[in-house]
């Protein structure tokens, strides 16, 4: 990623907890790179004290509805029925269907309309 792309950036994540979140170093160290990136985490529980931008309870987009950037791009990786959730939510909210892409981890059930 060069230093000079400014394009704004939120990486929303779900995990079950601060000891198994994947990517948790990683993309801290590509938001201090980036310089306009947001990240938003939620868990399962929080069990410690932690710094801002984390949620308790499954990935809820209407708590970060302030990080929606009109005319962004989409991006959602998860189970058939977490990307069903988040699709419909955006679509929902006006985002075009083709500013929504996914990729489904696990059984293929996905079917969107």
């Amino acid at each position: 990623m060069s230093a000079g792309n400014k394009r704004p950036v939120t990486w929303i994540h779900g995990c079950r907890g601060y000891r198994v979140h994947a990517f948790k170093d990683h993309v801290r160290e590509l938001g201090e790179k980036h310089g306009a990136m947001s990240v938003h985490t939620f868990y399962d529980k929080i069990e410690q004290q932690i710094e801002d931008g984390y949620y308790e309870g499954f990935v809820d987009l209407s708590k970060v509805q302030q990080a929606m950037q009109p005319d962004a791009q989409y991006y959602i990786c998860g189970p058939g029925a977490f990307i069903k959730k988040h699709f419909d939510y955006l679509s929902a909210q006006g985002v075009a269907r083709e500013a929504i892409h996914f990729e489904e981890f696990g059984p293929a059930t996905l079917a969107v309309g």
